[in-house]
């Protein structure tokens, strides 16, 4: 099920293409450096926590708006999370947490050119739908050894009823190099969505993404 909503996302998008008098249509492929940010009264260290290595592949339509500035959006699948490693004398713990969004980028590009190169600026909102994760504990206590993985359970309400919430949302902010039919872009997501469950925790989840890309011009 979860394939099939990802293709209908991608065709609707190759859709408005066709529909509208868009600029350029894009092929994206990068790779994200992705964490979360905890805080609350009942946290963990922020030290312990590591990043998940994942990747983002997608379309974006870029459309002029002005002379000066140019829109663009699209349908991004991005890979996102955490690790957290805690280790002691008597034990070894690793917990990861691998998360699959479908992210729409609303963003401002503004392109500029210094001493030859072309270059550009990106800035504007993003908003998730997290359909997909799974959670992994690894222990090792006293020399005995064991694991466990859980899928997570998307929803409002509780963290007793659910592990994350689904919708998250945030700011985008991005630099990148126009090279040809190419663009390299270096991009930063800033989660402003608490994605932590209320009750009976206090404890705040904030997504955190530093994304390098690739785009090719179709």
């Amino acid at each position: 099920m979860k394939y099939l909503f990802i293709f209908l996302c991608f065709e609707i998008l190759f859709s408005y293409k066709s529909n509208l008098n868009a600029q350029a249509l894009k092929i994206r492929g990068g790779v994200n450096h992705a964490n979360i940010h905890i805080s609350g009264s009942d946290y963990i260290n922020n030290d312990l926590i590591q990043p998940n290595i994942g990747f983002q592949v997608g379309s974006i339509l870029e459309f002029s708006l002005f002379k000066w500035m140019d829109v663009e959006t699209g349908i991004i699948l991005q890979n996102r999370g955490y690790k957290l490693y805690i280790v002691s004398m008597a034990e070894d713990h690793i917990r990861s947490l691998n998360l699959y969004y479908i992210a729409l980028p609303i963003h401002a590009r503004k392109s500029f050119n210094i001493k030859g190169i072309n270059m550009y600026t990106l800035l504007g909102p993003y908003f998730g739908i997290g359909f997909y994760g799974e959670k992994t504990n690894k222990n090792k206590w006293l020399g005995e050894s064991y694991e466990y993985s859980k899928k997570i359970e998307w929803g409002s309400g509780t963290r007793l009823e659910n592990d994350l919430e689904r919708v998250d949302y945030g700011l985008d902010f991005g630099l990148g190099i126009s090279l040809n039919r190419f663009n390299i872009g270096l991009e930063y997501k800033l989660g402003l969505a608490n994605i932590y469950p209320d009750e009976p925790y206090d404890r705040n989840y904030r997504n955190r993404v530093t994304g390098l890309s690739v785009d090719y011009i179709l």
